[in-house]
């Protein structure tokens, strides 16, 4: 009974820190991890929508370009 006693009033302090230690460590891992999933899909969003852009401006730019090749063959002669 004494050494039940002992084991239920002994000092676990350090065994505290080092279980709390591990366990913030590990949530802080988890944490880091679903901010870089989150910044990775901004980013591939980000990376669509101006590509989206671009491929746009481009194609608006060459319809432009060939109304006026066309407009300048109409009405050059």
């Amino acid at each position: 009974m004494k050494e039940l006693a002992a084991l239920a009033y002994r000092d676990t302090t350090q065994e505290n820190r080092e279980y709390w230690k591990n366990e913030m460590g590990q949530a802080m891992r988890e944490i880091q991890q679903v901010y870089e999933d989150k910044l990775e899909t901004m980013r591939n969003e980000i990376e669509a929508s101006y590509s989206l852009k671009v491929t746009s401006h481009t194609l608006s730019f060459s319809c432009y370009t060939i109304f006026r090749i066309l407009y300048k063959s109409c009405f050059s002669q």
